[in-house]
């Protein structure tokens, strides 16, 4: 495997402005959930799909969509993973003070905890990850490998890695039963993340729960 430098032209990582046909997935991101122009900005491919999600109502789904649902793991005691120099303290305290997602960040944010750590400390409240899980997903090789999708040009492709793979290789969610304490607690915070997820979607029709085992991988 020989690695390729690619420089970044047009706009720097975290720009947060579209300034033309390259910019940062920052600032496509924001044009997307606040209603700016950003069909300048990714391949046409990109945008019929986003029209497509849109359309049945999948996406594109903003992180203010998860604020009560945040709000609400932190005020009710959710612990948090990292509770290192008073994060867990400043985060719980800002909850109740704050009305939104956005409010609860800046509430929270000072020169000891940059915005991505508080981000992050957010995440993992609302999914339940603890300082355990921390441990053990650091300590720990991979259990289990899962494809969400695949091109039909590399059908032949997934059957050999599905073969040779060292570790389970998950291609149905319905079938994989996790063989160690391990797997099935990465296996159990892989299916909340799907199941939050869902509650987020505009399309409530989509927000049931468990919708890994009963919908179908991706094919395109």
């Amino acid at each position: 495997m020989e690695p390729m430098v690619v420089p970044r032209i047009g706009a720097a990582y975290n720009d947060e402005a579209i300034r033309g046909t390259i910019a940062s997935a920052t600032a496509v991101r924001r044009a997307l959930f606040e209603g700016g122009g950003w069909r300048e900005a990714v391949p046409e491919s990109v945008a019929a799909v986003i029209d497509n999600e849109a359309a049945k109502g999948t996406g594109p789904v903003p992180p203010s969509r998860f604020g009560e649902m945040l709000l609400y793991a932190l005020r009710t005691g959710r612990a948090l993973p990292d509770a290192a120099e008073g994060l867990d303290n400043r985060m719980r305290k800002a909850a109740f003070a704050a009305g939104s997602l956005n409010a609860l960040y800046m509430a929270a944010k000072s020169k000891r905890y940059t915005m991505a750590r508080i981000k992050r400390a957010a995440m993992q409240a609302l999914l339940g990850i603890t300082a355990e899980d921390i441990q053990m997903m650091k300590s720990e090789k991979p259990v289990h490998a899962r494809l969400l999708g695949y091109s039909r040009r590399v059908d032949g492709l997934v059957n050999e890695l599905a073969r040779r793979a060292l570790i389970p290789f998950v291609a149905r969610a319905a079938e994989y039963r996790p063989a160690s304490q391990t797997s099935a607690r990465l296996w159990e915070l892989d299916l909340t993340a799907s199941d939050v997820y869902a509650l987020a979607c505009p399309n409530a029709e989509l927000r049931a729960g468990k919708r890994d085992y009963t919908e179908k991988m991706i094919i395109v």
